[in-house]
């Protein structure tokens, strides 16, 4: 928030207060440093909510005092009705707000640190804080409009925890009127309302089609991270509701925990000063044959402020916890658990988005389009499914190869390439879950691939085509394989690495181990990142430790509990029947068929299988539906 703005405001509240003598000088200390923790946001809607709940809280605590006064005592023998809030009172109703505000802005200033390009903006579904900041005001508001109302009613309160719902004094702690309630749900209002007009919220805005289709600035009900009419509706009821829960839950809370001490000769209510507990006995208390006070409800573990502490906090916390699952299970589509939640069905706890039909019709004509022209792109096959599993859009176009007539199907068959690698993924962590390995043992990788052991780093090639080699100082894990950070990388895309191998040459699609599993290292493991054969190396580690090849573990463990027919390391007969041809584009622009890069696993059978190499960076062939999930 802006100095200019921050400094003169926050000075303006303190003179209200002090001019209205409505805080104690303590009081006062506590709540300019509360609204300095607040100004010091870069946002303006935490200041903006402090102020409407001081200002609103103010005047519904002025509304007929003279009234309220006269329902309840104080503990010091006078009439009731609100004095001077302690610095107590003041930590009650802002304390876990402010504590999430530094937490929020320090959250920011890391953001804006790593470059992000979104932490000036607020997108749905992000930045749990902001929720509990906000859910911590509703609440408060709530319960001030409840309690400072809600004893006007003309309806005798009834005590929320007891089991008759029985009539209770006015002032009582956990005595509700519907009236009172009903302006519980006014006061969470006001900083819904208050909220949702500040608060920077990430607009939904045009992108691309594919933008539109797939998320960017999608409303955020519709699975985007945007905030539409619709979010920001659903924001103010939800943000409402919350803080009308709040002061029931306050209410509770009041009810169990505090205790409601009755003045015998009179019948009402004694409030503590400041909020602190009402004391049953002493020597300024005027007692009658039977006592002058009396417990007419509560076990007086604590006073009034530690309730609203205590609810504050669980509001805000809860707030965050229900948005963090919702959260969670838009994002779940995955098997419960990677072996056995494999052989079980996929759990889904929330709808996904669906395609419109008009957007539909788009993706098919502009495939179509493309495919038109044989030396644009030759054939086609799109699938689009949604976190659950289920087919929003499938569509074949044009035909299997550039000078082939045959039309390209759903049930054509494609070489998946690096696609392989999420395969090759999951079983390793069937193994790791399994407990036959871990990401970070070192001695299981290298008892498994004692290779690994001794590879050496290749620093550099020289003129004379003589490779420069050095021992390696760190040991390689699962997690530097998974990662791309063991040191390994392609010979397509790493010159040295291509020179390494020459004048033979180095080609990780020849079918034979050699070509991956002898290559060196590029750098240091664990120092830098490349994209390399190190997915090869998990598959061999699950052959190894598994006993049967990659392939045969995949069928096994993966493609058959889940159905799945027609992904394979080596295809059947009936997927070479249905596989799409290979293209590349000349240098003078036209595509031409080609050779498989993947040839060997296409053209063995018989023993021949066991002595190719199930490469797990690359080597499956699949139907595009059934690699989707189908």
């Amino acid at each position: 928030m802006h100095p200019y703005i921050a400094v003169p405001a926050t000075l303006a509240l303190g003179w209200r207060a002090y001019s209205r003598d409505s805080l104690t000088p303590a009081g006062l200390v506590v709540a300019c440093l509360t609204a300095v923790v607040h100004a010091i946001h870069p946002w303006s809607v935490f200041f903006a909510l402090l102020v409407v709940f001081f200002l609103t809280g103010t005047a519904v605590t002025k509304v007929k005092h003279d009234v309220k006064a006269r329902l309840t005592l104080s503990a010091s023998g006078s009439s009731g009705g609100e004095g001077r809030r302690t610095h107590i009172q003041v930590l009650a109703n802002s304390l876990v707000a402010s504590i999430f505000i530094l937490l929020h802005y320090r959250q920011l200033l890391a953001r804006e640190k790593s470059g992000d390009a979104n932490q000036g903006c607020w997108s749905y579904g992000s930045d749990l804080l902001v929720i509990g900041i906000v859910g911590n005001y509703a609440a408060v508001a709530a319960d001030t409009f409840s309690s400072e109302l809600g004893i006007l009613s003309k309806s005798r309160p009834r005590l929320l925890t007891s089991w008759n719902f029985r009539q209770v004094p006015p002032g009582t702690n956990g005595g509700i009127t519907f009236w009172g309630t009903m302006a519980g749900f006014l006061g969470a209002s006001t900083i819904a309302l208050t909220s949702v007009v500040l608060l920077p919220f990430c607009p939904v805005g045009p992108t691309s089609w594919s933008g539109k289709l797939f998320g960017g600035n999608q409303p955020g009900l519709a699975g985007g991270n945007g905030w539409g009419l619709q979010e920001k509706v659903a924001w103010v009821l939800a943000v409402t509701i919350c803080g009308g829960l709040g002061s029931l839950l306050d209410s509770a809370l009041g009810g169990w925990f505090q205790a409601s001490v009755i003045d015998s000769r009179t019948g009402k209510v004694i409030e503590g000063n400041g909020g602190t507990k009402v004391l049953l006995s002493g020597s300024h208390i005027k007692k009658d044959g039977n006592g002058s006070r009396r417990v007419e409800s509560g076990a007086g573990f604590l006073d009034n402020n530690a309730v609203n502490i205590l609810m504050a906090a669980t509001m805000s916390v809860a707030g965050c916890e229900k948005r963090t699952y919702e959260r969670a299970v838009q994002n779940t589509s995955l098997p419960v658990r990677f072996s056995r939640g494999l052989h079980s069905r996929k759990i889904s706890f929330a709808m996904a988005p669906t395609l419109k039909t008009s957007a539909s019709s788009e993706i098919r004509k502009a495939i179509d389009d493309v495919t038109a022209d044989t030396n644009k792109i030759p054939g086609c096959v799109l699938v689009v499914v949604n976190k659950d599993g289920k087919t929003l859009f499938e569509h074949a176009s044009g035909r299997k190869g550039a000078d082939s007539k045959a039309p390209m199907t759903l049930d054509s068959i494609f070489w998946i390439a690096s696609c392989t690698k999420t395969i090759t993924g999951i079983a390793v962590m069937q193994l790791i879950e399994q407990g036959k390995l871990t990401l970070d043992d070192a001695d299981k990788i290298e008892e498994l691939c004692p290779e690994l052991k001794t590879i050496r780093i290749l620093k550099n090639v020289n003129e004379h085509g003589e490779p420069e080699l050095v021992e390696k100082k760190n040991r390689i894990t699962m997690r530097m394989m998974l990662t791309h950070t063991a040191g390994f990388g392609y010979a397509f895309f790493n010159e040295n690495i291509r020179r390494w191998g020459q004048p033979f040459g180095c080609d990780e699609f020849s079918g034979h181990e050699s070509d991956i599993l002898g290559q060196p290292l590029l750098f240091e493991p664990g120092t830098r990142w490349e994209y390399g054969v190190g997915i090869d190396w998990v598959g061999t580690v699950v052959e190894r430790l598994s006993g049967i090849s990659l392939n045969e573990y995949c069928q096994k463990n993966i493609f058959q509990p889940l159905g799945i027919k027609n992904i394979s390391f080596f295809p059947s007969a009936e997927m070479k029947k249905n596989l799409a041809y290979l293209h590349q584009r000349e240098a003078g622009g036209k595509i031409r068929e080609r050779d498989h890069l993947l040839r060997r696993p296409l053209i063995v059978d018989g023993e021949d299988v066991a002595k190719t190499y199930n490469s797990g960076g690359g080597g499956c062939f699949a139907r595009p539906a059934e690699y989707c999930g189908q």
